[in-house]
Order: structure tokens, then sequence, then C-alpha cells
């Protein structure tokens, strides 16, 4: 599991929660300018680069790149 038992310092907890405004907590973000520096730090192209809203999204993303419609094979 992705966990901290014991919990974020409080330094960053303060100076994450002061850059929180209702605007924030209201949207998913915009992930383009994220994207271009991952891509830019593992010199890649941003296209490269697929950031979701879960792991629900990024499943339905790719039988979306890797199933059409009447696809029925089944894989042994």
């Amino acid at each position: 599991m992705n966990e901290s038992s014991s919990g974020l310092p409080a330094d960053f907890v303060k100076e994450t929660l002061s850059n929180v405004n209702a605007k924030h907590l209201a949207r998913y973000p915009e992930y383009e300018h994220l994207e271009r520096s991952i891509a830019k730090h593992d010199a890649i192209g941003p296209e490269q680069i697929c950031l979701s809203n879960g792991s629900d999204a990024a499943i339905k993303f790719i039988f979306e790149a890797f199933i059409s419609a009447g696809d029925n094979e089944q894989i042994d």
C-alpha cells in the first residue's frame, strides 16, 4: 500500500494547506503543465505521458487503446 503510518511532516502539511482553496478542491486539475514537466525530466514527448483521475480512469484508457468494438478473442 502507498501509505505512511507515521504521517506527513507537519511543515509540509502546513505549507500545502496554505496553498489550497475551495476552487482547488472543487475540480480536477489540468494536467498539461505536469505532463510537460514529467516529459522534460524523462526526455520524452508529453504525448507519451498519460495521467488519469485514478486507477479506474487509467484502466479505461488502456481498454480504449487496445480493445475495439467486436473484439472477443480470449487470451490464454
